[in-house]
């Protein structure tokens, strides 16, 4: 499960294998621009609780971009 927001008190789903703090621009560099996890958690840009491995695979899952789609077409 990936959550951006804080889950309510009492919240009962399963156990996160990693909590990881950072902000929106670390993120889009990890997962769209090749940033490397280890390298932005050891900067101090990504600070992690539980499995540090878990958000490489977030970024494995995900395909790379086709910097030539036309999102626009006439």
């Amino acid at each position: 499960m990936l959550v951006h927001y804080d889950l309510p008190a009492g919240h009962h789903g399963p156990a996160p294998d990693a909590s990881s703090a950072l902000t929106r621009a670390t993120l889009l560099g990890v997962l769209l621009a090749g940033r490397d996890v280890g390298e932005a958690a050891r900067a101090g840009s990504i600070g992690v609780a539980g499995n540090p491995g878990i958000l490489a695979q977030l970024k494995e899952l995900l395909d790379t971009p086709d910097r030539n789609f036309a999102i626009v077409t006439p």
